[in-house]
This record gives structure tokens, sequence and C-alpha cells, in this order.
């Protein structure tokens, strides 16, 4: 028996008729936009960039920004100062390790306190913290008053801070994105905080020049 693949019989119009017997189901989708942030969604609309359509997610993603370049700006006010005063590079070093320490030691336990505690209000308390050291220290810069343990001092509280600010920030990524945004909310924070690592650095020695170093406390 000879076997032929019988196309079905269509109109003159182009419309493919079906064989008797058949069934066709014809599906018809309206999908309807509902931005969620009035401005900007086309460009939002991007998968990579698809969190920043939430309102809730771009302050927490701004603050990243911000608050990573400040504390990048201050490591280089930080070593600037120390070794303009002391001129020893062991100091210097172990300045910058008494400041990365305790994201060895309390960085673990942030993400405990963070279950424990509420979440935003203990973002709230060590951005405080952050901001109320860096004014404490810019009379005694400006004055010419500071010394190395001052330095010390500040390096400890500040890296306790913020070993506790960066962790809990990343927690609040969940409560503020939908789960189908949520890849591309961490992703676009660990790009926000590789941008503050490699610009941070370099704005604080421009500040420094400008400005002096007592501005940079004030960033």
């Amino acid at each position: 028996m000879e076997y032929r693949d019988e196309e079905p019989a269509g109109q003159e119009d182009g419309t493919v008729v079906a064989p008797p017997g058949s069934s066709v189901v014809v599906a018809a989708a309206s999908v309807s936009a509902a931005p969620d942030s009035r401005a900007a969604t086309a460009w939002f609309s991007l998968q990579a960039f698809s969190s920043l359509r939430h309102r809730d997610y771009r302050y927490l993603w701004s603050g990243v920004l911000l608050m990573g370049a400040g504390q990048r700006i201050q490591e280089v006010t930080l070593g600037w100062l120390i070794y303009d005063i002391t001129s020893s590079s062991l100091l210097l070093g172990a300045l910058n390790g008494l400041r990365t320490l305790p994201f060895l030691v309390v960085g673990p336990t942030a993400g405990i306190a963070a279950d424990r505690m509420d979440r935003r209000k203990l973002m709230l308390i060590t951005q405080a913290v952050l901001m109320l050291t860096a004014l404490s220290m810019w009379p005694l810069v400006a004055l010419g008053m500071v010394r190395a343990p001052h330095l010390f001092l500040f390096a400890l509280v500040s890296g306790i801070a913020w070993s506790v600010n960066q962790p809990v920030r990343q927690t609040l990524i969940p409560s503020v994105v939908p789960r189908e945004d949520l890849m591309s909310a961490v992703a676009l924070n660990s790009m926000g905080f590789n941008i503050v690592t490699i610009v941070g650095p370099a704005l604080g020695g421009l500040l420094i020049a400008w400005f002096g170093v007592s501005s940079n406390f004030l960033v």
C-alpha cells in the first residue's frame, strides 16, 4: 500500500480547514502591562534590571551604592591619616586589618541576629552608628586633633557596624521583590558592590585633593 502524506485542504484565503473528527483549540491571550513604578517601566522591563521596577528595592539598592561608596572613601581616608600621622606602614596594615576583622568575627552571627530582630530596624541602627562615628571624626580631623588611637577606635566601631549592616541588607532583598525578580535583585546588589569597590577609593583620593581630608567624613 502506498502512503501519502496529504495536507488538509485549505480555502483560497490560506485558512486551513481541519479534517472531520478533529478538534481545533484556539487560545487567545491578552497581556496587559501593569507598571509598578509609573516612569521608565519599559527600560526596567529588561530581565537584568527587572527588580528596579520595585520602589522599595530601588531604595535598598541606592543605599548599597551610597553606603558602600562612603565606606570605601573612609578606608582610603583612614589609611592616608594613619600614615600621615605615624609614617608607619605597620600601623597602616594593622588599621586595615582591624577594620576587616569584624567581618570574620561578627559577620557570621549577623544573619542570626537578622532572623531574631526586625531587619529594617537593625539596618537603620547600624546605619545610624556609621553616620555618627563619621561625624564624630570630622571635627577631630578638621582641627588637627586626631591621633592614632582615634583612628583605631573608629575603624573598630565602624567595622562592626558595617559587618552587620551589609548582610542584613542582603536578607531584606526577598521581602522587597517578588520571587521572579529575585535573581535580578541579587545580581544588581553584587554589581553595585563591585562598582563602589572600584570607584570609591578613587573618589576618596580625589576628594582629599580637592576639599581636604576632613571632608571625607561628611560624605
